[in-house]
């Protein structure tokens, strides 16, 4: 992994094998979230079609790992709206809704009682209300914003995130 990890800070292509394969899948996670990072700095430093870049190859990646591990699930839903939230700051409209619903739709398959998961999915409906509006579909932006709403009211109120976040949905009613 180690050597992935210095291949993709050089831009350098390499091939990795690993007899385990306990090993392969850590050494998959290590380079996805290197890629992950590197998404998240092109943003802060207003690089977006670079981050862009890196966020479409982070999916793909995670697609292209166990679907059926709920953490790979997890993850690969929260890169999903990050990727959504950089082309909706784009103006790309449709490929925004199209991820985001994505995103939606896998963290519906996890765990509803984590508050983390109910996090990312109250996030990723905000999203998708603004989508919907966006589009000017009105039924489906309110009740994306409605079911946004209750999962924020549904977690922690004396987290000031929380309130924030709920804040926002409630202005999307």
């Amino acid at each position: 992994g180690t050597t992935g990890v210095a291949a993709k800070e050089l831009n350098k292509k390499c091939v990795l094998i690993e007899q385990s394969e306990k090993y392969c899948e850590v050494a998959a996670r290590r380079l996805l979230q290197e890629v992950f990072n590197l998404g998240e700095d092109l943003v802060n430093t207003e690089k977006r079609d670079e981050a862009l870049k890196a966020e479409q190859e982070s999916v793909e990646l995670w697609k292209n790992l166990d679907q059926h591990d709920p953490k790979i699930r997890k993850e690969l839903a929260r890169t999903l709206h990050n990727l959504g939230a950089n082309l909706r700051d784009q103006k790309k409209w449709n490929d925004a809704h199209k991820v985001t619903q994505e995103s939606v739709e896998l963290w519906r398959s996890l765990d509803q009682h984590d508050p983390e998961i109910k996090n990312g999915l109250a996030q990723s409906l905000h999203c998708l209300g603004v989508d919907w509006r966006n589009e000017e579909k009105w039924d489906d932006a309110l009740n994306a914003d409605k079911e946004s709403v209750e999962l924020w009211r549904n977690l922690d109120q004396n987290n000031p995130k929380v309130r924030k976040e709920l804040a926002q949905s409630l202005f999307g009613l």
